[in-house]
């Protein structure tokens, strides 16, 4: 869940892709340009829990995502691929994939948006899947693209989450009521003696919404926040950490917080 990814821009500004309801990636001092894509291998490495079994294994997670610019905004995909240590139902050889397109008003229009703090608005068509729990979820969002000081991009959505699947009828989870998803996605770049790094990622808001069953989910708190150090230069090699931070996993009232090692490579 999550996915991160970097570009050097035309005009000279490193630009990173974090997954979450795909973020529109900005510079500082003007919106992206059409043509601009970017495809990422990222390998996570640490413990993830189980929230129904109440343990944790050793995980890997292999992610591979893509970024791209449209004449009307921007596109993003990425699916996961975790296997863990324990044969618990749980992160086995399971996948996950999210897509989103967004919709520049900006482009669409034909005009400067922009204002204050405000970079641009969107209109995102997005949704996600999952193998294991015969996950289909419909995402249409509303987006704000923020232009502040040492950012390379912060955006916020608010998504409408609507269940696709066919529920427990279908063999899959209980089909939840329709609830909301608020997020916020952001780049920081910075340099030590010399060299580059990156704090970025995503955090969002789940309301609390009810399944097919009558049974209250509670609302959740997840964030998967990166710290990158570019060690490759021209090969796209990055090191990095992310912390793996869930309040009610999975709609359990279990939390989780956990670190994982981070290898990226930006093709």
């Amino acid at each position: 869940m999550r996915r991160s990814s970097a570009y050097i821009g035309s005009n000279g500004c490193r630009l990173v892709l974090v997954r979450r309801l795909g973020a529109t990636i900005l510079c500082a001092s003007a919106a992206p340009t059409a043509g601009l894509a970017q495809t990422e291998l990222n390998l996570l490495y640490g413990k993830q829990s189980n929230p129904f079994a109440e343990t944790s294994s050793w995980t890997t997670v292999l992610t591979v995502q893509h970024y791209e610019q449209w004449s009307h905004g921007d596109l993003f995909l990425f699916i996961d691929l975790a296997d863990d240590a324990d044969l618990d139902g749980h992160n086995d050889d399971d996948a996950y994939g999210e897509f989103f397109a967004n919709f520049s008003l900006g482009k669409v229009l034909g005009t400067d948006l922009g204002f204050g703090p405000i970079l641009d608005f969107g209109v995102v068509a997005g949704a996600s899947f999952g193998a294991d729990s015969d996950l289909r979820q419909w995402l249409p969002s509303l987006r704000a693209a923020w232009r502040l000081p040492g950012f390379a991009f912060l955006t916020t959505d608010v998504a409408l989450a609507i269940d696709g699947g066919g529920g427990l009828a279908g063999g899959g989870l209980p089909e939840r009521d329709d609830h909301l998803i608020t997020s916020v996605v952001w780049l920081l770049p910075f340099a030590v003696a010399g060299q580059s790094f990156s704090f970025a990622g995503f955090a969002e808001h789940q309301s609390a919404t009810t399944d097919e069953n009558g049974k209250e989910i509670p609302f959740a708190l997840f964030s998967q926040p990166q710290l990158r150090w570019d060690i490759g230069g021209e090969s796209g090699l990055m090191l990095g950490v992310e912390g793996l931070l869930w309040f009610n996993k999975l709609g359990t009232e279990k939390h989780e917080a956990n670190p994982q090692l981070m290898l990226v490579w930006e093709m």
